[in-house]
This record gives structure tokens, C-alpha cells and sequence, in this order.
């Protein structure tokens, strides 16, 4: 989606008429993904295609249409570039769809369904969360506001955009969740402030829920990932707490996708310091799983923590991972690619002190056994 995101704008920054009559035969009523282009490009050239706005907002997916963490994002911008184009007429319709659009209450009516349908869960779906969200109305409008700038609004926008502004003057503008130094379309099933929010419960819950890749649609067209993107998730928060989410790996369902815990290995690869008796027994589960080899992140572990080596079972490991070639026999994901190969020379030089611990042990425990045979023959 990046790259034919960015070859369409590219084309259409030059005014081309063969790149306008192929955005035509995408219908942006059709799915969140086309409705993105053509508000892309109506950034692209606001010129020649501005005059096509008016018409998108009579479909509510042009709020959604965004990235992940700032579904509003594209369709804000597209207003910003094409407001200078359009007449008063023009904007007042767009902005009045703006002005009539107040997402947190819908989602505050859901919530609250849900939980006279199926009781609070701690930690999320909650009373005090269907208050929080009753306070944050008018918060998406806001931001596509301030995104548009108050120079190109009518006087009735622009006073609402005051009293958004005293309502929220401690909150900063959203901006879209970067996943790998990129920009999201497709996004967690559940995002990132609920996930910090989530228990054990809540997790291993979600994780039966989200048991494969389908697309699923939150509210009124907006389009979710599945278990790889949640899972993503779980990487970011292991980075920040190693030691809870090593342990929740051990109750992880074999029959999950793998992914869950492939991230949350990843995650204590990537964090800057664990308890070693939790990273151990997350590898030792890890290792027994009955579908996949993580021999690649376990090596990545090590390498990153090799005072944890200094468990037997886990040099055993190692030395198995290196000789057999597991770590570097997996599929790697493309996020990962550019990360080093791990050879037996440099695992054994992370934990070069460690190993010749070991070996001098060994040596040792060969040289008592051989007083001993010595000494009573």
C-alpha cells in the first residue's frame, strides 16, 4: 500500500491525465483502502482534484480511511490542501460533516452495551472507561481542525475550533502510529492504549479471539488486522515489562498462532534489561513448542543477554541452535532481515567466559574422577 500510495502522488504531482483516469475506475466507496488513495491524492493534487471532496464525505469510511492511531489522518489532510481550492459553499458542506461527528460518543453507547451485556472487565471495559470516553468528545474533531488550520475555516468552524481548544489545551494533535518506521493503514484489533491497560486474563482472552489473520472491521467501515498486529503489541510492551510478559508466554496455548510468542521473544531480545530466570523459562517453552522452531529469536536472545549461557539447559541450547544451523534455518521476517547472522563464533564469543568456565569444570570433574580411580583401585 506505501509504495503504490506513493507512485500514484508522485504521478500526480505532475498533472497527469492517465494517472486522474485510473484513479477514476477506483471506487473509494468500495473499501477504506481506496477511499485512502483518493484522499492521498487529492493531497498530491488538490488542483485538479480537489472539487472530488465534497462528494467522499457522504460516506462516513472517509473518517477511517486513515493510518493506524490517526484514522482521520488522510481525510484532514486532504481537506488542508484542498480548502484553498474550494469555494465557501464547498467547504461549508465538509466542514458541517466535521462539525456532526462525534465518534466517542458512539463508541462510549457501545462499551456500555457491552457491559450490561457481558459485565466489566477490569482494566478496560469498565464504567470509568465509558466516562473517560464520554470526556473526550469532540477530541477527533478537534484534531482534523487544528490539522486544517484555523486560516482556512469559516467562522463557525472556527469557533467551535476555540472551544475545542480550551477543552483540550493540555492534549497534543494525534499523529499516526509508526510500526517499523512506517505508517500503519491496517492496524491492531485492539490499539495501544487499551493493550496497556490489558491483565494476564485480558491478553490470553484476546489472543483466543484473535486467532488468525482475517480482516475485521471496527465501527462504521474502519478495518483492523488480526493476530499478527495484536501481536505486535505484545512485542512493544514486552520491551517495557520483560519479566510479565515472559511469564504470560508460558500460558500461551500451543494452539495459538505462533506469532504471539515469536513477538514476545523479539520483544525480550529488544529490552534493555530482564530477570534472567524469566527469559530462561520463556526460551525452555519456547523450545518445546510442538509446531514451530524459534531457534532464530532464541539465538537473538542469547546474544543479547549472554550471562543467561551461564543455565546449562541454555548453553546446551545454544551450542544445538549454532552446530544445527536452527537460528538461521527459519524464515525470517522481512522486519528482521537486516539483523546479524548468528554463527557459533560470535554465540561463543558472547559467552566466551562462560564456555571456558565449563570447560575448565568439566576438565576439573575428569580430574577428581581419576584421583579417585587412582586411589582405590
Amino acid at each position: 500500500m506505501a509504495c503504490y500510495r506513493s507512485a500514484l502522488k508522485q504521478i500526480l504531482q505532475q498533472s497527469s491525465e492517465s494517472a486522474i483516469d485510473y484513479l477514476d475506475k477506483l471506487d473509494p466507496f468500495k473499501h477504506e483502502c481506496l477511499m485512502h488513495l483518493h484522499l492521498e491524492a487529492i493531497q498530491a493534487n488538490p488542483s485538479a482534484l480537489a472539487l472530488r471532496l465534497p462528494n467522499l464525505v457522504s460516506h462516513n469510511s472517509i473518517f477511517d480511511a486513515g493510518f493506524d492511531g490517526a484514522n482521520w489522518w488522510s481525510f484532514a489532510n486532504a481537506c488542508r490542501e484542498a480548502f484553498p481550492v474550494l469555494d465557501m459553499g464547498e467547504k461549508q458542506v465538509i466542514e458541517q460533516v466535521i462539525l456532526d461527528r462525534y465518534p466517542e460518543i458512539e463508541q462510549s453507547i457501545s462499551l456500555w452495551k457491552q457491559i450490561k451485556l457481558e459485565g466489566e472487565l477490569k482494566g478496560y471495559w469498565t464504567k470509568k472507561t465509558v466516562m473517560h470516553c464520554l470526556n473526550r468528545t469532540g477530541y477527533e474533531q478537534w484534531c482534523i481542525l487544528e490539522t486544517i488550520g484555523k486560516d482556512l475555516l469559516s467562522p463557525n468552524a472556527l469557533l467551535r475550533l476555540h472551544e475545542l481548544r480550551r477543552k483540550f489545551h493540555t492534549q497534543k494533535v494525534g499523529s499516526p502510529r509508526l510500526h517499523g518506521g512506517i505508517a500503519s493503514f491496517v492496524g491492531s484489533p485492539i490499539k495501544y492504549p487499551q493493550c496497556e491497560k490489558m491483565s494476564d486474563e485480558h491478553w490470553l482472552a484476546a489472543i483466543k479471539c484473535y486467532d488468525n489473520e482475517a480482516e475485521r472491521r471496527r465501527g462504521p467501515g474502519f478495518v483492523d488486522g488480526g493476530s499478527d498486529e495484536l501481536a505486535q503489541q505484545l512485542q512493544e510492551l514486552t520491551k517495557i515489562q520483560p519479566e510479565r510478559f515472559a511469564a504470560l508466554s508460558l500460558k500461551i496455548p500451543v494452539s495459538a498462532p505462533t506469532c504471539y510468542i515469536e513477538r514476545i521473544l523479539w520483544g525480550l531480545a529488544e529490552a534493555e534489561s530482564a530477570i534472567d530466570d524469566s527469559m530462561i523459562q520463556a526460551i525452555k517453552y519456547a523450545d518445546q513448542h510442538p509446531s514451530k522452531a524459534f531457534g532464530r529469536e532464541i539465538a537473538r536472545i542469547i546474544d543479547k543477554h549472554p550471562k543467561i549461557a551461564a543455565d546449562p539447559e541454555i548453553l546446551e541450547l545454544m551450542l544445538k541452535l549454532a552446530l544445527q544451523g536452527e537460528a538461521e534455518g527459519e524464515s525470517i521476517n522481512s522486519e528482521y532481515t537486516k539483523r546479524e547472522t548468528i554463527t557459533i563464533d560470535t554465540l561463543l564469543q558472547s559467552v566466551g567466559v562462560i564456555s571456558e568456565r565449563y570447560k575448565r569444570d568439566a576438565w576439573s570433574n575428569v580430574g577428581v574422577s581419576s584421583q579417585c580411580a587412582v586411589g582405590n583401585p
